[in-house]
């Protein structure tokens, strides 16, 4: 449905499964002939595996994350970006939840790196979870409220009504202190 309501979007993106990813998850992503940079499951059956490889046209280019979701899952997921960080091959990490965030936030701290100094952190889904947090997370509101608002009209109306139902719901960036300014401020002719 999210491909269907927005597919350009969608190239160049990242999918994100609680769950194994099979054959039938596969098929679905690569059918749409969208491509995406980075696909994240608790695992992958080996065909699944293999058409992503092979079937897809998108080769190597697409980075197949296996790990689990949470704060116990963004812990071990944050310790194995750790050497990357310090090499400065990333600089900026978006995370499919919050909750998982936490997890990722806790394992780099945990390491001595320094959260946006070293690399910036992106959350999805503003939820009070990371309040736990030393700093307060730049994430995307989802607007929950509003989804569920809609959900609710759409399906009693579709009591009356049967058919598709598709709603787009405007989401909102919420800035953070865990994010790194890109914006260089102007040189000062004179000032050094």
């Amino acid at each position: 449905l999210a491909l269907e309501s927005d597919p350009i979007s969608a190239f160049g993106g990242i999918a994100a499964f609680h769950g194994e990813i099979d054959e039938a998850a596969a098929e679905a992503m690569i059918e749409k002939g969208n491509f995406l940079e980075v696909v994240i499951g608790t695992g992958y059956t080996e065909e699944a595996f293999r058409m992503f490889q092979e079937r897809s046209g998108w080769g190597r280019d697409v980075r197949l994350l296996e790990g689990e979701l949470g704060v116990r899952g963004g812990y071990a997921a944050g310790e194995r970006l750790v050497p990357a960080i310090r090499r400065g091959e990333i600089d900026c990490v978006f995370v499919v939840n919050d909750l998982t965030a936490v997890g990722v936030a806790q394992a780099l701290l945990a390491a001595g790196l320094r959260v946006p100094q070293d690399v910036s952190l992106i959350g999805y889904d503003d939820l009070p979870v990371a309040e736990a947090l030393p700093f307060r997370l730049a994430t995307i509101d989802i607007a929950y409220d509003e989804v569920y608002r809609l959900a609710t009209q759409r399906l009693l109306a579709s009591i009356h009504r049967p058919g598709p139902i598709c709603e787009v719901v405007r989401h909102r960036y919420v800035a953070g202190e865990s994010v790194r300014s890109l914006v260089q401020p102007p040189a000062i002719r004179g000032l050094y």
